[in-house]
Order: C-alpha cells, then sequence, then structure tokens
C-alpha cells in the first residue's frame, strides 16, 4: 500500500522543507502547475505497506509534530509563530506499484486520531540523505536514539502558551538535574530565569493563564512579556541542544558511515 499526504500551512516553509531539507524518514514535494496556488505533499517510507489507515494517521499526525517542533527551533520560536505550523490536510493511498494520480484514493480520518512515534516502518536509506546538514531533519534524526529530543519536538509542536513554556522548562531542567543545575550548566541569565517562572506561576499577573491558580503570592518584582518569556526558552533550548548535541560531528560520522561502511554492510550499501 502507497500512500501520500497533503499539507496546509505557509507555503514559505513549505517550500523550504521541499527545496533544502533531505531526511531517511520524509520528502515533501509541490506537486501542482499553479504557483499561485500550490500543493505540497509529504511521503514517507515508514508508511510503505502499511494497510491500517488509523496507524498510517496516527503516524503521520506524530512526523507533523516532530516536523513543527524541530521547525521552530530551525526559525526561531517567534519567528515560527508568525509564520504558522503546517499541518495535515488529506490523506490518499493506491494499492498499485508505482500509482499514477487517477490510482490514489482519499481515505476518510478515525474519528479520533491521537499522534503516535511516527518510526513505524524503515526508514529511506541513500548516500544522498545526510539529515545532519539540516537543522529541522537533523533534530528529527535524533529523535531516534535521544528522548528528551523526542518529548521537547513534541512539546514545542504544541504552542507556546505560558504552561507550556514552563513544561519545556520543566524538561529541559530534568535532563540537566533540576533548575539550578540547568542554569549553571547552560549559563542562563539567573535573573530572566526567575522574572520568566515568576510571572508563569503567578495568578495575580497572569490570571487563568498562569501556570498555578490563586496561591495568595504577591506580585513578583521582575516579571516579563510573553513574547520575552518565549525568546527566553528558545535561548535555553538551543543552549541545551547546542551543548548535548554537535550536529556537524553526526554529519561527518553519518558520511564516514555511508563511504567505509561496516563489512556486513559493504554490499547494502554499494547500491546506492
Amino acid at each position: 500500500m502507497n500512500w501520500l499526504i497533503s499539507l496546509n500551512g505557509n507555503h514559505i516553509v513549505l517550500d523550504n522543507l521541499e527545496r533544502s531539507m533531505r531526511s531517511p524518514h520524509f520528502s515533501i514535494f509541490d506537486d501542482s502547475d499553479d504557483h499561485q496556488a500550490r500543493q505540497y505533499f509529504l511521503r514517507s517510507s515508514h508508511f510503505e505497506g502499511n494497510k491500517s489507515s488509523e496507524d498510517v494517521f496516527s503516524a503521520a499526525s506524530g512526523l507533523i509534530q516532530l516536523i513543527n517542533g524541530a521547525s521552530a527551533i530551525e526559525w526561531g520560536f517567534n519567528s515560527y509563530i508568525r509564520r504558522g505550523n503546517i499541518s495535515i490536510d488529506s490523506v490518499y493511498n493506491a494499492s498499485k506499484d508505482n500509482p499514477r494520480g487517477s490510482d490514489w484514493s482519499i481515505v476518510n480520518p478515525p474519528n479520533k486520531i491521537t499522534p503516535s512515534n511516527p518510526f513505524i516502518g524503515n526508514p529511506s536509506r541513500s548516500r544522498h540523505i545526510n539529515p545532519y546538514r539540516y537543522i529541522t531533519t537533523a533534530y528529527l534524526q535524533l529523535c531516534i536514539d535521544n528522548d528528551e529530543v523526542f518529548h521537547l519536538l513534541r512539546q514545542l509542536s504544541v504552542g507556546f502558551d505560558w504552561r507550556n513554556l514552563y513544561c519545556i522548562w520543566d524538561t529541559i531542567s530534568h535532563y540537566c538535574g533540576g533548575q539550578k543545575k540547568a542554569i549553571s550548566d547552560l549559563e542562563l541569565d539567573e535573573v530572566k530565569i526567575k522574572a520568566f517562572t515568576g510571572t508563569a506561576n503567578n495568578f495575580g499577573v497572569l490570571g487563568l493563564k498562569a501556570r498555578h491558580g490563586v496561591m495568595g503570592w504577591g506580585i513578583p518584582q521582575n516579571t516579563v512579556e510573553q513574547e520575552e518569556a518565549i525568546e527566553i526558552i528558545n535561548d535555553v533550548v538551543k543552549k541545551y541542544l547546542n551543548k548535548k548535541f554537535c550536529l556537524n560531528c553526526h554529519s561527518k560520522k553519518w558520511d564516514k558511515e555511508f563511504n567505509n561502511p561496516l563489512k556486513g554492510d559493504r554490499d547494502n550499501a554499494a547500491e546506492f
């Protein structure tokens, strides 16, 4: 069974994903003649051969979550917010090999779609696909073996209200060994972090948007607006990921493994 997912979203983001990104887990292409009404589609080898529409809808939703989260890192959170995320428009399948336009049928979505881990099949293999050359595809690749990246990308995809910003801070703090350790190890501005946490927690400042309800607390001396809070957490995430992962190192390792495959992989690698 073959699957195609049509996408909605900002054409600049989609065009960047189509033209610049290379990933073993997905490809995006424009299949329209009219540049004023472009239609983008996503294809993933993880879905090929799967006959369960429920599994594919769920995995595709999970993949879109990770792409959106990684895109937020690439563009910067506030810039990403202005552009907007990408989303699933429709899902199509075809049972024929090498299907043509008339072979594709639209698939009705299940009543409830819960995004799930999208890595349900086999990734594509090619020496021409090095995901670590691009920020978006690099962090999506890192999700395979790094739970913190997987959790962070999913959290980032949800949005940047006060509660979710604090959840992202919680995740970073956890993997650093606590808030004090995060501030120290990542060399964060402690005054800014305290202004963020004090604002996010305080019902007197944010009302129903606050992380806590009425606690009888006074108004903090230092507070931040939401746009500044987003920039603070953007900085936290970037510093954590840059400290933990060297994308250039991963890129060189990826190329080396394809150019110098292990003995057991040489036959497979030779065909690429």
